[in-house]
């Protein structure tokens, strides 16, 4: 025999899992949010610890887990208890990949209570209707979740193991814009209806360019995709810019995918542009 299988133990948990909470962001190739902590104040730490629960944080969200020891089957046990959990969003461009209010101070507020099915809020996404204004800077969150709505977790005579664990989802939407690419020259101004843009994976064209002035002063000629685009982690376009010139016609010059950190809000528009800029000599 092997040492390995000599060597070899079994575990056997002590911990059921009786509640995760998934939050997803159509921004990410795996729509796995990593970018959020979860924390608890003190008066729910102590709830968590008095009826014999673990909070764990995951790559996804966070579980609640109950020890299958639980002394928690005494009749004072039972009746619905709410546990409060708050959200710390890290990334500062939060607010702008995702597909909310554009504005801060604001608390997006999510309960078990008005759960359509698996999800902490109304509609297929974050919205309106699940932000309240806030008082300090910054984007804030709060989950709060009721439990043992029927007994089902304390109170009971004994604590069965096989009881199906809540799941919850928190969904965001990821932020649609306009791409808009925005070419200058550094030398010696050329004609701009010699250019095209090439969408590579269809072969569409693109050459209604606009001049216009940047905030910086200087002239631009700006490209306006008509469709709206999502943002994502990753594309799977590539856009070039060409030339209309049989002396050029290796002209070729990559152009960037869109970013967040380069979205704006054009207030006269009332849309998102994603701006980028090119330079050509």
């Amino acid at each position: 025999m092997s040492n390995t299988t000599q060597n070899s133990i079994h575990y056997k948990s002590n911990f059921i899992k009786i509640v995760e909470v998934l939050v997803l962001h159509e921004y990410y190739m795996n729509k796995n949010c990593l970018t959020i902590d979860f924390i608890l104040n003190q008066e729910n730490r102590i709830k968590i610890r008095n009826y014999g629960l673990v909070f764990k944080q995951t790559g996804q969200g966070f579980v609640i887990l109950q020890s299958i020891d639980s002394k928690t089957i005494s009749s004072s046990f039972s009746g619905p208890i709410t546990f409060e959990f708050g959200m710390v969003f890290k990334d500062p461009l939060f607010l702008s990949l995702t597909d909310i209010p554009f504005r801060y101070n604001q608390l997006l507020n999510f309960t078990n209570e008005k759960a359509i099915g698996e999800q902490l809020h109304e509609s297929a996404y974050v919205g309106e209707n699940d932000i309240q204004p806030h008082l300090e800077n910054g984007i804030a969150g709060k989950i709060k979740l009721t439990l043992n709505q029927e007994n089902e977790f304390f109170g009971q005579e004994r604590l069965e193991s096989n009881i199906p664990s809540l799941k919850y989802k928190i969904n965001f939407d990821s932020r649609t814009f306009i791409l808009r690419y925005n070419f200058y020259f550094t030398t010696e101004a050329q004609d701009i209806e010699k250019f095209y843009v090439l969408n590579e994976k269809d072969g569409t064209r693109y050459e209604n360019f606009i001049e216009r002035k940047l905030e910086n002063g200087i002239e631009a000629f700006s490209l306006e995709l008509s469709n709206e685009i999502k943002l994502k982690e990753r594309y799977d376009f590539l856009f070039y810019l060409k030339k209309y010139d049989e002396l050029d016609k290796s002209f070729s010059k990559f152009l960037p995918h869109p970013e967040p950190k380069n979205l704006n809000f054009d207030k006269t528009k009332n849309i998102f542009f994603n701006d980028l800029f090119i330079t050509l000599d």
